[in-house]
């Protein structure tokens, strides 16, 4: 009877250190699903931010874009009031010397 005793006592322990180690496992499990959630947050964290910046820069090209496109159409208008000025210019160069010889 002293055996069986003992061998209740002995498998007893047993069962409690092997769910000792299932509550550690479990435990350490559980530790590592969290570390794995904050992962998955912070990839899906760090791909809006990456998404985001590639629509700032897609947005910034556009407004380079539109800018590069207005700068040349001043420089047209500045090239064609140039134009214009010279065009003047000659005009009146051109009346003053009608002028002088209507004058002589």
């Amino acid at each position: 009877m002293a055996q069986v005793k003992q061998a209740l006592h002995e498998s007893m322990k047993f069962a409690e250190q092997t769910m000792a180690q299932v509550l550690q496992l479990e435990s350490k499990f559980s530790e590592a699903q969290d570390t794995a959630a904050a992962a998955e947050n912070a990839r899906s964290e760090a791909e809006k931010k990456a998404l985001s910046a590639a629509a700032d820069a897609q947005q910034a090209r556009e407004r380079a874009t539109i800018a590069e496109a207005q700068a040349l159409d001043m420089m047209v208008k500045a090239e064609e009031a140039e134009e214009r000025a010279t065009t003047a210019e000659a005009q009146a160069h051109e009346s003053i010397a009608t002028a002088q010889e209507a004058q002589k």
